[in-house]
């Protein structure tokens, strides 16, 4: 995110489309991951959680690093009916607000875990390093992080990739 210069809010309508179609060509999806940013800081988060296709889903669950309390009781409500699980991220940092959030959920009986997460890791600048096809794939399959990502209506096998793309930076 350190790359943006304008961050900026994904459309609310596209992201619910590319659920949508999405949401269409699975039968099933073990963990379906709400992210990026802040999540809690998302106007939409309530129509997008809406559109996560509960029927088809293992778990579902919010990211945040815990420094945002949200204080809306529809936002609650839409949580507890979709059985979402959030995860909080523990840098060690933003203790108080952690607390604050834990307390909420708490009393809205929204379930949590705290994720006692590493260090920020710095992978390096997003640019083209001029690596050969070779080089990439073993980048590739050295890479223990496996996750896909949708942003902005495209779907990407990595984070990095699909920030790089939207930023200008790869192809």
């Amino acid at each position: 995110m350190q790359y943006y210069d304008v961050p900026y809010h994904l459309d609310r309508d596209l992201v619910i489309a590319s659920m949508k179609k999405l949401n269409e060509s699975f039968d099933w999806c073990d963990h379906y991951k709400i992210l990026g940013g802040e999540t809690f800081l998302s106007p939409d988060l309530k129509s997008i959680l809406m559109a996560v296709p509960q029927e088809k889903c293992g778990k579902v669950s919010i990211f945040t690093n815990g420094t945002i309390v949200p204080d809306d009781r529809d936002l609650f409500a839409v949580m507890r009916r979709k059985r979402i699980n959030v995860i909080i991220s523990n840098y060690g940092i933003a203790q108080e607000a952690q607390k604050k959030l834990t307390a909420v959920l708490d009393r809205e009986n929204i379930s949590y875990e705290i994720v006692k997460s590493p260090a920020w890791i710095d992978y390096g600048l997003v640019v083209n390093h001029g690596a050969n096809d070779k080089e990439l794939l073993h980048q590739f399959i050295q890479c223990f992080i496996i996750c896909k990502i949708m942003l902005n209506g495209c779907l990407y096998y990595c984070p990095r990739h699909a920030h790089g793309y939207d930023l200008g930076l790869m192809d």
